[in-house]
């Protein structure tokens, strides 16, 4: 068995990933690195429930306020800016703690993509006409028939991901398994446990519903015009994010406010089953089941012995 170096705290949107990675970090006396697509900009606080102030005073973040708004941010820049401090910890052999919800900010980081052509302008419109006259259904039944792999790992309704898989195979002529096989992979995914935490269905949806609501009600929507103010518009990767783009329809009279909170609700439940779904077939992962875990001492003991289990040397 690698001995693992880092720790991925894993899990879908409003968990409480955040709240177990700084009890495990002051534990383990180490420091965090965010893996989150939206915490990477700044002026998206609220929205990407960024850690606080005083969240980060207690622990030493990296991989928050990276980039612009009016910027759109990737996976293999995520890789770029993190992979130095992998190897900064590695050399001193400290132990790290990971902690974020986006599955392909991991696979980047830890394991590395494999090299695609860039998107195809007139590829992609064709492809998007289709998504919108024949929807999802019809192109992942595509995917299936000549990568069935590749669309295991994507959500039957994604519509995003079923045009870029497709829009790859019809550019490279190879399926997406095959390019995954051809790449050299990195080795850091060898030296990394994943823990992630779940709740039932009905604690997890109360928690996105009162997370929701405080947010609207602490600002998003101001956050929201300020990034509007910025010069952001819909075609800026930040202002489609949950929240926020339901913020923007109501801004410009397209909702009312209960209608863009109910639809936030709404958005972020579907996004945290799929993330669920990436989770569960991209990494080998311990999970813990909060809703059966009342004490946050607890959790954090029990972390602390898969990781003792995955090989991390445990100093207290």
């Amino acid at each position: 068995m690698m001995p693992s170096l880092f720790c991925a705290i894993v899990g879908p949107t409003a968990v409480g990933k955040t709240e177990l990675s700084l009890a495990l970090a002051e534990q383990l006396h180490c420091e965090i690195l965010c893996v989150d697509s939206m915490q990477v900009y700044r002026g998206l606080d609220i929205g990407a429930a960024k850690p606080t102030a005083e969240e980060q005073n207690r622990v030493t973040h990296y991989g928050l306020d990276l980039a612009s708004p009016l910027e759109n941010y990737s996976a293999s820049r995520f890789a770029e800016y993190a992979e130095p401090i992998l190897k900064s910890y590695a050399s001193r052999n400290q132990p790290l703690i990971l902690c974020g919800g986006t599955g392909l900010y991991y696979r980047a980081l830890l394991e590395g993509l494999f090299t695609v052509p860039d998107p195809d302008p007139l590829l992609r419109a064709h492809l998007m006409q289709r998504l919108q006259t024949e929807n999802a259904a019809a192109l992942y039944h595509e995917l299936r028939q000549c990568d069935s792999e590749t669309a295991e790992k994507i959500h039957p309704n994604d519509g995003k991901r079923l045009v870029r898989a497709l829009e790859i195979i019809h550019q490279t002529g190879k399926t997406i398994t095959i390019l995954k096989k051809e790449q050299t992979k990195k080795t850091w995914i060898d030296h990394t446990c994943f823990i992630g935490i779940e709740r039932d269905k009905n604690d997890l949806s109360a928690r996105i519903e009162k997370r929701t609501d405080w947010m609207y009600r602490n600002g998003l929507l101001v956050e929201t015009r300020q990034l509007l103010d910025m010069g952001c518009t819909t075609g800026n990767t930040a202002l489609q994010a949950i929240g926020y783009k339901e913020c923007v329809a109501h801004l410009q009279g397209d909702l009312s406010y209960k209608e863009a909170v109910e639809q936030t609700i709404t958005g972020t439940r579907q996004y945290a089953k799929r993330q669920m779904t990436w989770f569960r077939r991209q990494f080998k992962t311990q999970w813990i089941n909060l809703s059966k875990i009342k004490d946050l001492r607890e959790t954090v003991r029990e972390s602390l012995q898969f990781l003792s289990n995955g090989g991390m040397y445990i100093s207290l």
